[in-house]
């Protein structure tokens, strides 16, 4: 039922759903409203403010505050026939999830809003957009919806099993139908991860995919390695010395099985380990994308050899098909070398599948390595 009251100025509408308190007047062609309480009842959600409505131009004006949850804020909104537009701020908040709740949403869209991001404390910057009037009811002009939301000592979640990455604080953009987390000082298990960001996009389409960015500048050892096991990749690296500009982007479909990854590891001077084989590295860089290592460039230098390694390895068929472009090897003792040469390109295959085995078809020498021992066959010595 709806009651209504109005007298000398004073209105009062209550139903089961709301209720409105406040001050009409008319002022020449202006209607002026003034509305301490307006309480909508289903969402709980208190409004306060002014309304102006110009009856020649048909454009009704209002601004005030509100308060939604633990959250209070201030709004401005306007209506011209029947397009309308508004944009809302609000002060610092806690209870992010009593919002959400209010809201029908992708899951997957929910989750990094209150599981995945779990935040002390927020604050809405900004939420503008438009709409129409349309049959009674309001149509959301998504396309040009604009937020943004400040999170405050955040813990972020990016897999299950994965300790929580910490952020001083972190900014969400909503804009063109695509969701921005912009991560302020992220650290993950004492590195820093700086210039990494999550976004998920498509939301006014099928197609909605996140899109996960992580950069660092770190050593590729157990802390990263983890990350890229919880996503199903083992890499057969070990760095165990000197660090890497390392990068690792996954685009994940929220509506389909489509995933894709890609690994970037820059080298500084280091030590890396390929399984049994052990690389000092002077610089160079490997890439992982589709089951596939592609390592370019690698420059390789110690006593005995120096050169520069390129190639793929198969992770599927635990095979590499290696170029190794040998500025100079040379084996033996200082002054009594019994292999030497120099400026020479050797293809070589390795296998790791079992023992780990190498071939050198140019120089017709085969390289078993088992638990026990190493065995170094050469087929052809008058070559």
């Amino acid at each position: 039922t709806l009651s209504m009251q109005f007298r000398d100025d004073y209105l009062r509408i209550t139903s089961k759903d709301y209720e409105i308190i406040g001050t009409v007047r008319r002022e020449g062609r202006f209607i002026k409203a003034t509305v301490p309480f307006l309480n909508l009842k289903k969402h709980h959600v208190a409004i306060s403010g002014k309304f102006t409505y110009d009856l020649q131009k048909d454009i009704l004006s209002t601004e005030g505050n509100f308060t939604l949850s633990d959250a209070s804020g201030t709004f401005t909104a306007s209506k011209k026939s029947n397009a309308i537009d508004f944009e809302l701020q609000s002060d610092t908040f806690k209870d992010l999830k009593s919002i959400i709740d209010k809201f029908k949403m992708n899951e997957m869209v929910r989750s990094w809003a209150v599981d995945r991001v779990q935040a002390d404390q927020y604050r809405l910057h900004s939420l503008s957009g438009k709409g129409t009037i349309e049959e009674g009811k309001f149509k959301m002009d998504f396309d040009a919806l604009k937020g943004e939301v400040l999170f405050t000592d955040t813990k972020i979640y990016f897999k299950e099993g994965l300790p929580a990455v910490n952020v001083s604080n972190l900014i969400l953009t909503y804009n063109n139908g695509g969701l921005y987390f912009d991560l302020k000082e992220p650290i993950y298990e004492g590195i820093s991860l700086e210039g990494s960001s999550v976004s998920i996009l498509n939301l006014l389409n099928p197609h909605t995919n996140l899109k996960l960015k992580i950069r660092t500048h770190t050593a590729f050892a157990s802390e990263i390695k983890n990350i890229l096991k919880a996503y199903n990749l083992v890499l057969p690296l070990d760095q165990t010395s000197g660090k890497a500009n390392i990068l690792f982007m996954a685009d994940l479909s929220l509506k389909s099985k489509y995933q894709d990854y890609f690994v970037n590891v820059d080298f500084d001077k280091s030590e890396l380990w390929l399984k049994k084989v052990k690389l000092p590295i002077e610089k160079g860089i490997v890439q992982y994308h589709k089951g596939v290592i592609n390592i370019k460039n690698l420059s390789l230098k110690e006593n005995s050899y120096e050169g520069d390694l390129n190639g793929e390895i198969d992770l599927k068929e635990h095979k590499a098909d290696l170029t190794f472009d040998a500025k100079r090897i040379a084996l033996g003792e200082k002054d009594k070398k019994f292999f030497a040469l120099k400026d020479q390109i050797l293809p070589f295959e390795l296998s790791y599948k079992e023992n780990l085995e190498v071939e050198i078809p140019k120089l017709h020498t085969r390289i078993i390595n088992d638990k026990n021992e190493t065995q170094i066959f050469i087929t052809d010595l008058g070559k």
